[in-house]
C-alpha cells in the first residue's frame, strides 16, 4: 500500500536508524582507540555498515515509490539536511583524504554543522523539538572539542542517540499512533 509522502512518517524511522548506525561507528571507533585493538575499523565498521545501510535505504525508498529512491530520499531530508549531509560529506572526505582538518577535532565539527542544522529548521518550521536538539548539539560540539581523544567519539555516540535518534523516533511514534486514532476513530 503506498501512501501518500505528506502522510507517510516512515523517514523519521529511517532518519533515527541513521543516527544509531553513525552512533554504532563512532561508539566501535572509540573502543577500537581506547583499547588499542588491532582492527581496520574503517574497513570493517565504518564500510560495512555504511554500505549495508545505503543499500537498505535506497532499496526501501525505491519500494515504496516506485523506484524513484534518490529523489524521494532528498524530498525526504529537505534541503536544509541535504546541504549538511553535503557539508559534512566534504570535511569528513578532506579529513581523511588530504589532512585538511585534524581528524581529533572532526566530530565537533560535524556536531557544530548539525547543531546548525536544528538551528535553521526550528526557524523554517518553528517547532520546539529542532532548539532542544540545537543545544544538545552544541553541548556536544564543545564536549568533544574540550574532551581527550578518544573520549570525543563517545561522547558524539551518545549524542546521535539523544539529540537525533531518540527525537526522530518518537516524533515517528507519535505520527503513528495518531494515524492509529485517527483510524480508529473512523471505524467507530
Amino acid at each position: 500500500m503506498r501512501t501518500s509522502p505528506h502522510l507517510d512518517h516512515s523517514h523519521y524511522l529511517v532518519t533515527a536508524l541513521w543516527a544509531l548506525i553513525f552512533a554504532k561507528c563512532f561508539f566501535f571507533e572509540y573502543l577500537i582507540c581506547n583499547y588499542a585493538i588491532p582492527v581496520n575499523s574503517a574497513l570493517f565498521i565504518w564500510s560495512l555498515s555504511l554500505l549495508m545501510s545505503t543499500v537498505a535505504t535506497i532499496v526501501y525508498f525505491s519500494v515504496q515509490n516506485g523506484g524513484k529512491a534518490l529523489h524521494t530520499i532528498y524530498h525526504s531530508l529537505g534541503k536544509t539536511w541535504s546541504v549538511c549531509g553535503l557539508i559534512i560529506g566534504f570535511i569528513s572526505s578532506g579529513a581523511y583524504f588530504i589532512n585538511s582538518i585534524p581528524t581529533t577535532i572532526l566530530p565537533a565539527c560535524i556536531a557544530l554543522i548539525l547543531s546548525l542544522g536544528n538551528v535553521v529548521q526550528s526557524i523554517q518550521i518553528r517547532k520546539f523539538r529542532f532548539v532542544f536538539s540545537a543545544l544538545g548539539w552544541s553541548l556536544c560540539a564543545a564536549s568533544a572539542l574540550l574532551s581527550q581523544p578518544p573520549l570525543h567519539l563517545l561522547i558524539f555516540a551518545l549524542s546521535l542517540t539523544l539529540f537525533t535518534a531518540a527525537p526522530y523516533y518518537f516524533l515517528y511514534r507519535t505520527r503513528r499512533l495518531e494515524i492509529y486514532r485517527a483510524l480508529r476513530a473512523l471505524n467507530t
